[in-house]
């Protein structure tokens, strides 16, 4: 199978996956009952096969690509940049070396005690359900684990 046919395969296995999790996330809305193992199962898989597998593969596709299309290093920076902290406790940040994290092509954030964040997500093309989690299900409570859908720009 040749890469970009993969690659497709994963993201539409992947999106998969996100509407069985905001199926419980909607369950979990309606005080119904949920399968904790599966929502965790799929933020382990989702999680831990883009770092050790789908990423690093998409990195040195994107290497090659700015390096015989210069034209394109600008868009494919921007493939890497799809989330960004903008503010810690009210406080704008800029790029701090204590949370690497803090830009990255995933959501995922750092957070201190107590510590509270605002960050931009640039979706661009995509459009329908997304699901922002916490990884300790028990936060669920306390509104850090929530759905949202993304609607096309008018």
């Amino acid at each position: 199978m040749d890469p970009i046919a993969a690659w497709h395969t994963e993201h539409v296995y992947f999106n998969q996956l996100l509407r069985l999790l905001q199926r419980q996330l909607d369950l979990f809305h309606r005080n119904e009952q949920l399968n904790y193992e599966l929502m965790m199962d799929i933020v382990s898989y989702l999680r831990e096969y883009t770092d050790q597998y789908h990423h690093p593969r998409e990195d040195v596709a994107f290497e090659r690509l700015a390096k015989s299309c210069p034209d394109l290093k600008l868009d494919l920076a921007r493939l890497m940049q799809e989330h960004r902290v903008i503010a810690r406790n009210g406080v704008p940040t800029g790029l701090d070396p204590s949370h690497p994290e803090d830009i990255g092509r995933e959501d995922v954030v750092a957070l201190e005690p107590s510590e509270e964040v605002q960050f931009y997500r640039n979706f661009r093309t995509f459009t329908g359900p997304y699901v922002a989690h916490c990884h300790n299900l028990a936060h669920e409570d306390h509104n850090m684990m929530f759905g949202w859908t993304v609607n096309p720009t008018p």
